[in-house]
């Protein structure tokens, strides 16, 4: 039987009520305490005083509030972050002496007082009429699933009365039961009775022809009973205790907790079969309600015990799982688990599993172009057709007098209608509805097509307000409400639910790229609860990504994608509603999120030089109300831009001068520009970091652009995406605080980024730009002539002016999932760029002088980190030697590091690490006028990442420690995504999100494992792993941190992220390794103990050191032969060494794409 039993510090009063939305059963103490214990993790919490004359407490539907009803009669309520007695208000008064309560799934309320008598409160109505009476009655209970009151009058043999929640008549004769009972609960799913508690602690049921059922328990001094499926919460003096109804069968020790799931979530469990005398093989798992319900993964950890892990399904919200012996079917094990709808942890989220290709946004090279070509064309591009489908959700209980059926078509026409629509904006600003260029290499431009032709809805879903939504400002009456942490994966899901009910999963559900979720509000306006204010009920637009799902060939298919959650109308009382174009014009916006998009408009955190430099009525991603197009550098990122048509100033490769005819962005098609003319102009400021001048004019019966003020204007840009300490520093934030566009500054001579007169000119010196390595001017000219002036091209004169100083660089990762600096390599034990804990490993670092001036004393510090997607403090390691550096030349700086045996974050092991390269800025000694200018380009940082699953049967399963630091000063969430390419892995977090505060560090424990040995897709993988011999199976695994800074932003802001080569490969060993004399020699084995092959080929390496002096390691390299053996000869530095002392030596097989790398035990070198 699985029990959990927990200590009440204080004696609950009240009988316990649990609520499923928060997990919990709430309940007073005997000192007026609001207590509420939380199934998940098995937590207390406080939530107000003063309530020593409760009699219930009970939590209201709307997840808002709670209902206090007290032993006089009154029925109070309050919020339920807000509980203490002089808080709460008076919503009704009986009248009666309570003695119990309960609360029903529509809000109602069942009361009984000392006379047996029970009153049915309806808030709605503000009325308590009389139900029921039974004389004697002391405890009551509500059984929804087959629609009974329970009531009972306890004796040395009680009595239970039963009545029709509908209209409380007598559905039976009274019910004995022999027993003088002390608590009532309803029985567990597929059960029919009632569960009791006596007055001496046995828990039985008993159904109603009075069979009492064989499972019973002791609860010593049990006084209250609630339940939640299958199990069983009892309350005595002392103690909670959680029980597992039913007996599970044992005969295979397995060892799992209460808490729940959520859909493709996972819980662990612990199975000793050697205690059984069994071996893993001897075992098969399956879910009684079938792979839809939920999976099992068998996978172990390297550790080598045996955590098998639980993947729930869809549809079913309790499942059990059977482990029964391959010989005889027989059953050895047996448990249950329970699956929420709403996560009830609103600081940590759930624990997620990702199997199969999942990519929520696209990915392109972070900036691309290198040396010649622009910079940041297709970083993630658009996909040609964006396919979205929309949904009109309506919660339960909604107060809101909006016409739902109204909406759905409004939206319907503003996503595809004749007149103004999303997709004709997308076809406009990407030059989608222009004729097709000859050349198959130029952008084809994106539509957006709306899936199903309609949106759909209004979709009624079985959720309060509060649930979903939590209050920006609750002083503010029209103040929107912002989702809460897991509301895109909830209405994600029941968008899915809706669509395997409808049979639109083919044509809608998998052809999705993006979601777009919207929900009515719940009221016209401002409301009040009790004595207490709220804001309307209605939801500001935020952009994200939701779980989705479907029917799968085997099981239920999860996938990850980008979506948004949006309001689907304005409350009908608001005083601003929206333009008529509000609601397309959002929706073209959030949807810029889902295309990788960050916003562009200020927020908390920005510095005041900052103000006037926000791209406000430029880019869509700033400001979507005037409807403007998106800026050239958004165009290029999104792939509509070819690189034929940018003219790129790179000053450092070319300082000539040049003129250029730009012709307006509103004219271009998808073959470009006019022969003679420029999409746009691209100064290179650095890696990463770029400059651009675009010429924008207003056109006659488009769409977007007609509110530019000025029009016939040069606007130019600066955009940075190169991660940068700058921005998480100076900006006191993640890059996306000092948004990724500005608009370039005022000049010297104030003519800013906005030049829409003859001979006004954008000035670039060190006043305008401190960090600048080169002087330019841009002027802008009249009117190109092509026979005659053409009022959509304008001339423009670029002249450059040098600067003779050095210019030093480490090339930074790009991001966007490729998470290493081409410039810090790592070379080791295990090989390249795999780091060995235990053991030296080499860093070497290429730092570049892009500049036109030698330093002739270059300084680099190196310092390290576990794994991190939001990097916090770091730890230094030895600097190596200054070095010169010639003008456009390169040096390579060396680092030995010696990485300890364990390294642990937050309690977890971390195997993948991280390593950061800083440049310090040169300072001329004969000459400072002449010292570098551009630091922010002196550091870059690497992720060492290559990793193997080995398998005989089943997989490996392996982990690592990543952590993430909040570097804003305010709290808000971060969220952990993972994507990954191959269909034969699996990928596991240990928590999808957690709010953090200000500085405070996150650890996030990744697992991953192939599918091998998988109880439903080993064939699938066998198969692939047999085509996939030359090239192995490889999975690229990354892990990003996105932040959500709620009051700041309405899409996600990417922090930086981690990325693993995971290979698929048979598990390895070093059978024997003999250390003697010259030589080192051994066999490699692969697969099982039991049942090994030889390993075929592979390269090894050898590791020796000086028993005393572990840090000077000594290696040398060999190769595996077709049998499986190795042979290295001992280089002489090791000989000389072991003459002297005691060495150790240590062998490394490097692998291949069948064979995992492993490593050998470490031996002393004998003499010969």
């Amino acid at each position: 039987m699985a029990r959990w039993t927990n200590v009440l510090e204080n004696q609950s009063q009240t009988n316990i009520y649990f609520d499923e939305p928060t997990n919990a059963c709430w309940f007073a103490t005997v000192d007026g305490d609001i207590q509420q214990f939380r199934v998940l993790g098995q937590k207390f919490r406080r939530f107000g005083s003063g309530w020593q004359d409760a009699v219930a407490v009970l939590p209201s539907t709307d997840g808002l509030h709670l209902f206090l009803v007290v032993s006089y009669g009154d029925i109070l309520v309050v919020k339920r972050e807000d509980g203490d007695r002089i808080q709460a208000s008076v919503l009704l008064s009986t009248g009666v002496t309570v003695v119990a309560a309960t609360r029903l799934l529509n809000n109602d309320l069942l009361v009984l007082d000392d006379a047996g008598q029970v009153y049915r409160v309806v808030f709605s109505a503000r009325t308590s009429d009389l139900f029921t009476t039974v004389a004697g009655a002391k405890m009551l209970t509500a059984d929804e699933a087959s629609g009974e009151l329970l009531l009972c009058v306890p004796d040395l043999t009680s009595q239970v009365y039963r009545f029709s929640l509908n209209d409380g008549s007598s559905v039976s004769e009274p019910f004995d039961v022999a027993a003088n009972v002390v608590a009532l609960c309803v029985p567990p799913p597929g059960k029919n009775g009632v569960v009791v508690c006596d007055d001496i602690g046995n828990v039985f049921l008993e159904d109603w022809s009075g069979a009492v059922d064989p499972f019973t328990f002791n609860i010593p001094d049990g006084r209250s009973l609630s339940c939640w499926h299958s199990l069983v919460i009892a309350a005595a003096s002392s103690s909670l205790t959680l029980i597992e109804w039913g007996q599970d069968v044992e005969l295979l020790p397995v060892s799992a907790g209460p808490d729940p799931l959520v859909p493709a979530g996972w819980a662990p469990i612990f199975v000793d079969y050697a205690s059984a005398g069994l071996n893993h093989e001897d075992v098969e798992w399956s879910v009684d309600e079938g792979p839809l319900a939920a999976t099992i993964s068998v996978a172990r950890p390297v550790s080598g015990k045996f955590e098998h892990r639980i993947i729930a399904g869809i549809g079913t919200p309790e499942f059990h799982i059977t482990a029964r012996l391959r010989s005889t079917a027989s059953v050895v094990a047996t448990r249950q688990f329970r699956v929420v709808r709403v996560w009830p942890d609103t600081e940590v989220g759930p624990p997620l599993a990702t199997m199969g290709p999942q990519r929520v946004y696209a990915r392109g090279a972070k900036w691309g172009g290198g040396p010649v070509g622009p910079q940041n064309i297709s970083t993630h591009p658009a996909p040609e057709n964006l396919r979205i489908a929309v949904a009109v959700f309506r919660l339960r209980d909604s107060k809101s007098s909006v016409n739902g059926l109204q909406r759905v078509a409004d939206l319907t026409a503003d996503v595809d209608g004749p007149g103004q629509s999303v997709r004709r904006y997308y076809e406009e600003v990407s030059y989608r509805a222009t004729p097709v260029s000859s050349n198959p290499a130029h952008p084809k431009g994106t539509t957006v097509t709306l899936l199903g032709g309609s949106a759909f809805g209004p979709i009624d879903i079985d959720y309060a307000w509060g649930d979903l939504f939590k209050p920006t400002n609750p002083k503010k009456p029209w103040a929107p409400w912002y989702p809460k942490a897991d509301t895109w994966d909830i209405l994600g899901g029941e968008f899915s639910s809706f669509l395997i009910r409808q049979s639109l999963v083919e044509v809608v559900t998998k052809k999705s790229d993006s979601f777009v979720l919207t929900v009515l509000p719940g009221t016209d306006g401002p409301y009040a609860v009790g004595d207490k204010e709220w804001p309307a009920q209605w939801t500001w637009g935020f952009a994200g990504d939701s779980q989705i799902y479907w029917k799968g060939k085997s099981s239920a298919t999860f996938k990850r994608i980008a979506s948004v959650v949006l309001p689907a109308a304005l409350p009908m009382r608001h005083p601003e509603p929206w333009p008529a174009d509000g609601f397309m014009t959002a929706i073209a916006h959030e949807l810029g999120h889902s295309l990788g998009l960050p916003d562009l408009y200020g927020g908390v955190g920005n510095l005041a030089e900052l103000t006037d430099r926000f791209m406000y009525n430029w880019d869509l991603m700033a400001n979507d109300v005037p409807l403007p197009h998106f800026s050239l550098p958004n165009r290029m990122q999104l792939g509509w831009i070819h690189p034929d048509w940018i003219e790129v100033c790179d000053f450092g490769q070319n300082p000539a001068g040049r003129t250029v005819s730009l012709q307006a962005m509103e004219t271009l098609t998808r073959s470009g520009p006019l022969a003679g003319r420029k999409a746009g102009i691209e100064v290179r400021i650095r890696e990463g970091w770029n400059y651009y001048f675009e010429f924008r004019q207003i056109q006659a019966g488009a769409i977007g652009d007609q509110k530019l003020n000025p029009s016939n204007v040069i606007v130019g840009t600066d955009l940075y995406t190169a991660p940068s300490d700058k921005a998480l520093l100076e900006f006191e934030g993640v890059p996306g605080v000092r948004p990724p566009i500005l608009l370039l500054p005022m000049d010297v001579d104030d003519d800013g980024p906005l030049l829409n007169k003859v001979n006004q000119d954008y000035k670039e010196s060190d006043v305008t730009n401190p960090d600048r390595m080169n002087d330019f001017t841009l002027t802008r000219k009249g009117n190109a002539i092509f026979g005659e002036a053409d009022p959509n091209t304008v001339e423009v004169q670029i002249d450059y002016q040098g600067a003779y100083r050095p210019e030093l660089q480490i090339r930074p990762a790009l991001g966007n999932g490729d998470f290493k600096s081409p410039d810090i390599n790592l070379d080791g034990p295990a090989g390249p760029n795999v780091a060995v804990k235990g053991k030296t490993n080499t860093i070497k670092i290429k730092v570049h002088n892009r500049g036109s001036k030698a330093a002739d004393s270059v300084q680099v510090k190196v310092q390290w980190l576990p794994f991190t997607t939001a990097p916090g403090p770091w730890m230094p390691l030895t600097t190596p030697p200054v070095q010169a550096i010639p003008a456009h030349d390169v040096r390579e700086f060396i680092v030995q590091w010696t990485l300890p045996p364990s390294v642990q974050v937050g309690g977890i092991e971390a195997e993948h690490f991280c390593v950061r390269a800083d440049v310090d800025r040169y300072i001329d000694p004969k000459d400072p006028a002449g010292s570098e200018i551009v630091v922010y380009n002196n550091w870059a940082q690497s992720n060492f990442s290559t990793d193997a699953t080995g398998h005989g049967s089943p997989s490996e399963r392996k982990s690592t420690a990543v952590s993430a630091t909040n570097l804003l000063r305010v709290r808000v969430m971060h969220r952990t995504l993972i994507e990954q390419t191959s269909e034969y892995f699996r990928t596991y977090v240990d928590h999808a999100w957690r709010r953090l505060g200000p500085r405070q560090t996150d650890v996030t424990q990744v697992s991953y494992e192939s599918l091998a040995g998988d109880p439903l897709h080993d064939r699938d993988f066998q198969i692939a792993f047999r085509e996939a011999q030359d090239r192995g199976l490889v999975n690229d695994l990354t892990a990003r941190t996105f932040v959500m800074p709620e009051r700041v932003f309405c899409g996600p802001q990417e922090r930086w992220g981690v990325q693993l080569q995971v290979h698929a490969g048979l598990r390895t060993f070093v059978r024997e390794i003999s250390a003697r004399g010259e030589l080192v020699s051994g066999l490699i084995l692969a697969g099982d103990d039991a049942r090994p092959e030889v390993v075929t080929g592979g390269n090894v390496r050898l590791v020796g050191y000086p028993i005393r002096r572990p840090e000077e390691q000594i290696m040398t390299d060999g190769q595996v032969d077709a049998i499986g053996e190795f042979r290295l000869i001992i280089p002489s530095e090791l000989l000389w060494d072991a003459s002297r002392e005691t060495v150790m030596v240590t062998v490394f097989y490097h692998g291949t794409a069948r064979f995992i790398p492993c490593r050998s035990r470490e031996v002393p070198l004998r003499a010969g």
